[in-house]
């Protein structure tokens, strides 16, 4: 269900919305006066969604909250965005390649402009972007939820994200169509939520489970749930409303250095979402004060220090920690591996080595 979340899920800021509207601009101003009837117009309703959209989220800016929930009816209602058949303009985008242009024509012009510079590999064009959030703004209020949140850094800026909470309707023509659907994963308990989410009007007799035993031996398995850093310290809360807690996660940076100094080899850290994790990353490397080291910089002196990316290369990362581990320079101290649940590093843990000495779930939002 979280692969299918993700699928659906979309995301913009403000910051690709000036990059798409400047895009259009140059675009329209080379070739405008071609363009005719259906394409003039379309290009028309697209250059109104980012003014819209832009109109909101600059707005937003001001919002006395960091994050929070957005309904739909507020962003449409900006520029008239309402009055537009998003079904015809998104199908229109695709069958026009109108992104895949526009991206290609300014990425010539800039080329012209500067013919030393190297394009920068990697990310999903802005356009392209704009698309997956149009169709995402096309689903059901009653499936998923918007919502918004400022972005640290030296200029101000602001995030849409589109979040997927039930499953249901977007699995539906696979679960109608095709004649036999398998489910494959690794921990797929309580089995009954997908099939209430994905199969609602399936009977039980159509369904058939395979479970297999763990991989991971009982005698080296021992688990404890850490509740805060020290006695009389505050509690680790990791729910939405406090996740993002500068001073809980600086504090969870020094939990894991104190596991770091007692456990050898290695130690992994498991964080809920990419997303996360890269926002604990930006707040262990800021320096609390001219006289002391950051928290990244404390985890580094301790051990050699790896982070799992949402675009890297898995293999790469593992392969990098190994060698930290058991490689020939190896310097003893053992390393440590930040990832993510459901990642790839997840998937090779075993329990049998040192490579995973220790494991760390970080991010519960339960309370201890």
């Amino acid at each position: 269900m979280d692969a299918i979340a993700g699928v659906h899920a979309a995301e913009i800021r403000l910051s690709d919305l000036k990059r798409a509207k400047g895009m259009l601009g140059v675009y329209v101003r080379k070739f405008g006066k071609k363009l005719k009837g259906e394409n003039r117009v379309n290009v028309g309703r697209v250059g109104r969604i980012i003014e819209g959209l832009s109109e909101w989220m600059q707005a937003a800016l001001s919002f006395k909250n960091e994050d929070g929930i957005v309904e739909s009816n507020d962003l449409l209602r900006r520029k008239g965005i309402d009055q537009i058949n998003m079904f015809e303009l998104i199908r229109y985008i695709s069958d026009s390649k109108l992104a895949f242009k526009i991206e290609s024509y300014v990425a010539h012009v800039e080329s012209e402009n500067e013919p030393g510079a190297v394009t920068k590999a990697g990310g999903t064009p802005v356009l392209h972007t704009l698309a997956s959030f149009l169709v995402a703004l096309t689903n059901l209020s009653s499936e998923g939820r918007i919502f918004y949140q400022k972005m640290a850094g030296p200029s101000p800026d602001i995030q849409l994200s589109y979040l997927l909470l039930s499953p249901t309707h977007a699995f539906s023509s696979v679960a109608s169509s095709a004649r036999a659907v398998i489910l494959a994963g690794g921990t797929m308990s309580p089995f009954e939520d997908y099939k209430d989410h994905l199969f609602p009007t399936l009977s039980a007799s159509k369904v058939t489970t395979l479970s297999c035993g763990h991989v991971i031996p009982k005698e080296n398995l021992c688990v404890w749930t850490l509740g805060t850093v020290r006695p009389g310290a505050p509690q680790f809360e990791f729910s939405y409303q406090r996740r993002r807690d500068p001073e809980m996660i600086t504090q969870l940076g020094m939990a894991v250095l104190n596991v770091c100094s007692i456990v050898p080899d290695g130690v992994v850290v498991f964080f809920p979402s990419y997303g996360y994790l890269d926002e604990v990353v930006a707040a262990w490397e800021q320096v609390q004060s001219a006289n002391s080291q950051s928290v990244w910089a404390r985890l580094q002196g301790r051990k050699a220090v790896f982070r799992e990316t949402k675009g890297g290369s898995s293999d790469q990362v593992l392969n990098d920690y190994t060698q930290a581990i058991q490689g020939e320079q190896s310097n003893g101290k053992g390393a440590l591996l930040l990832s993510v649940v459901g990642g790839r590093c997840l998937k090779a843990s075993t329990f049998r080595t040192g490579l995973d000495a220790a494991s760390w779930l970080s991010g519960s939002p339960t309370q201890t």
